[in-house]
């Protein structure tokens, strides 16, 4: 049984995701504040870390977002900023981000990019598709190519169309890429003060079900850049993250994913 479960599930999955999408796509969303949006994400979706992210977004002229999906974020929080970058990998996502970029008549600020944001510049295979897509090989059990796709350091992206020393607002959904998506943008991290808003695998879909081995490495990158870590919580608030709260959280095993801010800490310089 597990080994049916095993080979067909991925596929069902991604079957289901794949209808679900394409009935999103045929009907547009009209949201309260005006905004058009295509895509399966309701008003709603992930209300406290929208009004997180939101708090931030004052403070910055530039909004990249890493892992755009359908564009909700670019979407909902376009009117706060004067340039955005939008990157997503898989191209049936990426279509709708585009459609939603022109029904709101944000092509004058917008780019769109349909690539992956990774740590080099290569052709990488893809895994998993629809709603759910990764770099990572066995992600969500999905072991079948779904796309070849061109991979670029954030960094290129960055400079290409943000510039080198605009501060941003940089939200990343890569997927259990993380790490790999922050050693990218090593350039961008060490000479702005932008601040990263990252939603982190622990353990949600991991291959082989097995705690993210990179989840410290990613935390121990940042703080060489002197950033403090938060974690936001289900009730808006933020956690510090020390390196003692850390590891327990790796030897508890507990947490599916965690949604963090990192900040430069600037009382340490």
């Amino acid at each position: 049984m597990k080994k049916i479960i095993k080979n067909y599930f991925p596929k069902l999955t991604e079957f289901v995701r794949k209808k679900r999408l394409i009935n999103a796509a045929s009907k547009a969303k009209i949201f309260s504040d005006g905004s058009v949006y295509y895509g399966l994400q309701q008003e709603d979706y992930e209300k406290i870390f929208f009004n997180v992210i939101s708090s931030y977004a004052s403070k910055y002229e530039c909004f990249v977002n890493l892992g755009a999906n359908t564009g909700f974020y670019v979407i909902r929080l376009a009117h706060r900023f004067k340039k955005i970058l939008a990157v997503e990998a898989l191209e049936e996502n990426s279509s709708l981000l585009a459609r939603n970029v022109s029904e709101n008549n944000l092509s004058d600020k917008t780019i769109v990019m349909n690539c992956a944001a990774s740590d080099r510049q290569e052709i990488i295979k893809f895994y998993g598709g629809s709603t759910g897509g990764s770099m990572v090989a066995g992600w969500n059990m999905q072991t079948e190519i779904k796309q070849i796709v061109q991979a670029l350091p954030g960094d290129i992206l960055y400079k290409s169309f943000i510039g080198d020393e605009s501060d941003s607002l940089i939200l990343i959904d890569c997927e259990a890429a993380e790490f790999q998506v922050l050693k990218g943008l090593n350039e961008t991290i060490k000479n702005t003060n932008s601040t990263y808003i990252v939603e982190i695998t622990c353990r949600a879909h991991m291959p082989n079900e097995i705690f993210n081995p990179q989840f410290l490495d990613i935390f121990n990158y940042m703080f060489e850049f002197n950033y403090a870590a938060k974690m936001i919580c289900d009730d808006g608030s933020l956690v510090l993250l020390s390196n003692d709260l850390l590891q327990k959280m790796v030897e508890e095993n507990r947490y599916d994913g965690i949604m963090v801010v990192f900040e430069r800490d600037i009382s340490n310089k």
